[in-house]
Order: structure tokens, then C-alpha cells, then sequence
């Protein structure tokens, strides 16, 4: 990999691949309960963090805090596309089902 690429990902231009990898874990452990995938996403933001950081050469200290925020953002991206794009489309296929008639039998 380029250092270029490896520079993009620290920080807060991780979090794609954090809300990415957390997707894995979550399609991998189905068991695993939601209200751990924040956990898991600042656990995956640290590990990237620090392998980059270790890659270039940077603070490893840093990476830990760049980490954590980088799990935070992706909380939040996937947090925010579920209330605008998911939770939206749900509702209105509920709404639709509401409208059609009961079958008659």
C-alpha cells in the first residue's frame, strides 16, 4: 500500500472502513447483541489506527485517541443513514401494507 492510502485512513477517514468492517462482525457473530456494535466499531477504529500508525511510523498514542474517534464517527454515519434511508423505507412498507385491504376468506 501506498503511504498516501495509509495516511487517508487515519482518523476520521477510517470510518467507512470501521461502519464497513463492523458490518462484517455483525454478518459474521448474528449473535452478538446490537447494543455492543458502538463497542465493536471504536475496538475496530483503534486496531486500524494503531496498524496504520505502526505502518508509518507515527504515535501510537495518537492513533489510540484517532481510533476512538474514528469508532465514534462511524457510530454516528450508521446511526444517521439508518434514521434518513432505512428506518424511512421501512416505515413507508408498513404504511402500504396498512393500506391494502384484509384478505377476505
Amino acid at each position: 500500500m501506498s503511504e498516501e492510502l495509509l495516511v487517508s485512513l487515519i482518523g476520521v477517514g477510517g470510518a467507512v472502513v470501521v461502519v464497513a468492517l463492523v458490518e462484517v462482525v455483525k454478518r459474521s457473530w448474528p449473535e452478538l447483541e446490537p447494543r455492543r456494535y458502538p463497542l465493536v466499531a471504536i475496538v475496530m477504529g483503534i486496531a486500524l489506527n494503531l496498524a496504520v500508525a505502526y505502518l508509518l511510523s507515527r504515535r501510537l498514542d495518537y492513533a489510540v485517541l484517532l481510533g476512538v474517534l474514528a469508532g465514534l464517527v462511524a457510530g454516528g454515519m450508521w446511526s444517521g443513514m439508518k434514521a434518513a434511508v432505512i428506518e424511512p423505507r421501512e416505515a413507508a412498507e408498513t404504511r402500504e401494507r396498512l393500506r391494502q385491504p384484509a384478505p377476505r376468506g
